[in-house]
């Protein structure tokens, strides 16, 4: 990290306005970012000095964190659309030379696990190295709804895609037969580095089984992290010890799980739905001191505002928080 106490990375504005993401987040861009406005964004980071740039995997999002019984879906004309994640990752792969670039999440039941760790190791060959694959089950039960992927048993879905794409990347091949997917004999030909690109899970929760794979299958732990009126860095603390607890349950040294969290900041003069650190550069720099004092040790941030503007301010914070 160059000396840095903690790598930062920022969000690329991949999203529209809609129902689930409001106008702020999107940057201005009048509401609907383009590829153009992706690069900018992108290529201002990586000149400021930021270690990394991210990409949310989403495709057409109702404001619907909870499924309602039965399950009734907004009307698609109000919802927050996205650029492909996929694509957005290949070209940026493409286009930047030193920052790493990354996926917070990509939902496994959104592609065959056999498709998505090629894709993957695909994207780190053509980005030299730099991708940082992060990995859910997802969390927009009407996303799954909307384009037919299937619901139920999304842990145990989740499982078993982990059991197809990890020894795929980190091996190179896999023989795999269960109850929800299949890879018979499938190995990776033309294959990029011999590790694969580090694995990330998101797992805010942490509970007993989320916990169990990413102590068996991540490189990086991720949880998100708001601050809607109470204070989220007990949660941050309370999560960061299961996790060591479930590493020395599998005989795991907890060091050797990065820790990564992310988090909204809403600068001064700009708008801040609930959920942002707010405050002065000098205050929001102190404010992720503490993060980094708990254990992070990478923050992805989505700013407001978002896109360049977003980039700059946030440079800006980095630098007092390597100042300490």
């Amino acid at each position: 990290m160059n000396g840095r106490r903690c790598k930062v990375g920022v969000f690329v504005p991949t999203w529209t306005e809609g129902s689930a993401l409001p106008a702020w987040t999107t940057g201005g861009f009048d509401g609907r970012p383009t590829w153009a406005d992706v690069l900018r964004t992108a290529t201002l980071a990586e000149e400021a000095g930021l270690d990394s740039v991210w990409v949310c995997d989403h495709m057409l999002m109702d404001d619907d964190w909870d499924a309602p019984d039965p399950p009734v879906l907004q009307p698609a004309a109000g919802a927050t659309g996205c650029l492909d994640a996929w694509a957005v990752l290949a070209a940026l792969a493409a286009t930047t030379t030193r920052v790493e670039i990354g996926s917070l999440v990509a939902c496994t039941a959104y592609l065959n696990p056999t498709r998505l760790a090629r894709l993957a190791d695909t994207i780190d060959q053509v980005s030299d190295g730099r991708l940082i694959l992060g990995l859910g089950a997802g969390d927009h039960w009407s996303e799954f709804t909307r384009f037919g992927f299937p619901l139920d048993r999304p842990i145990a879905r989740f499982e078993e895609a982990l059991r197809i794409i990890v020894p795929l990347l980190r091996v190179g091949r896999v023989d795999f037969d269960g109850e929800f997917h299949t890879a018979r004999d499938v190995e990776l030909v033309p294959r990029g580095r011999a590790s694969g690109p580090p694995i990330l899970i998101g797992a805010l929760g942490s509970g007993p089984r989320m916990a169990r794979l990413v102590a068996e299958h991540a490189d990086l732990w991720n949880g998100w992290y708001t601050f809607d009126g109470t204070d989220p860095y007990p949660d941050l603390v309370a999560a960061l010890e299961r996790m060591d607890a479930a590493c020395t349950s599998r005989g795991r040294e907890p060091r050797s799980l990065g820790r990564t969290a992310g988090i909204s900041i809403a600068f001064d003069g700009f708008e801040a739905e609930g959920g942002s650190i707010t405050g002065s550069d000098e205050e929001i720099a102190r404010s992720l001191a503490t993060w980094v004092d708990a254990g992070v040790e990478h923050l992805q941030v989505v700013t407001s505002p978002a896109g360049p503007a977003g980039v700059e301010r946030l440079a800006r914070v980095v630098e007092l928080l390597d100042a300490g």
